[in-house]
Parts: C-alpha cells; structure tokens; sequence
C-alpha cells in the first residue's frame, strides 16, 4: 500500500484502534513483513530505513499509533481520535463505516 492510499474507518471506537496499534508493535517486533512494510510506508521516521534498523531501534505503542493515524490520513494519534469521536450518530462523511454498521446491526 502506498502512502497515498488511505485505509477506511470501520470502528469509531479509539480503544479498539489502540488495540490493534498494541498488535501491530507485537508483530513488528517478530519482524513480521508485512508490518514492516506497514511501518516503512506510514511512519516517517522509518520511511527509507532498513527493516534491520527498525528492528532495533525500539518501535513503541507511540510509533504504532502514528502509523495508524497517519494510515488513515490524520497527522498524529490525537487528530484521529479526535476525528473519531466527532463522527455523527449516522456516520456521516465516513460512508464505509456507515455501511459496516449497518451490516453489523444486521440492517442490510
């Protein structure tokens, strides 16, 4: 995926997204490639690193909620929740989410 290319909001809920920012360090640090490229592509400060240099320089939980917030096309981890809990009841302006609602209420 590219950096141009930005990832859906299918969950207004902030903890689920920390959540998944807690797993994305859990994997990166197995070296996961697919993590890796998630964070070279997202995460400034690893854009043109080697994964080598990623794997040891420490990625934390701070570094994991950049790559999402930035994946979702917000500047930093506050934006995005902030973002997140401005949403309208009928997720306007986020039409995917309000589809996966929708399918998750069962109202198809």
């Amino acid at each position: 995926m590219s950096a141009t290319e930005h990832t859906r909001i299918f969950s207004r809920d902030i903890s689920y997204c920390a959540d998944r920012a807690e797993g994305l360090v859990s994997v990166v640090h197995d070296g996961l490639p697919d993590a890796l490229r998630q964070v070279h592509a997202w995460h400034p400060a690893w854009h043109d690193s080697s994964d080598i240099t990623l794997l040891r320089a420490g990625f934390t939980l701070s570094d994991a909620k950049l790559v999402y917030a930035r994946q979702h096309g917000f500047s930093d981890w506050s934006a995005f929740g902030e973002h997140l809990r401005q949403i309208p009841a009928d997720a306007t302006g986020e039409p995917f989410l309000a589809v996966f609602e929708s399918g998750r209420a069962g109202d198809c």
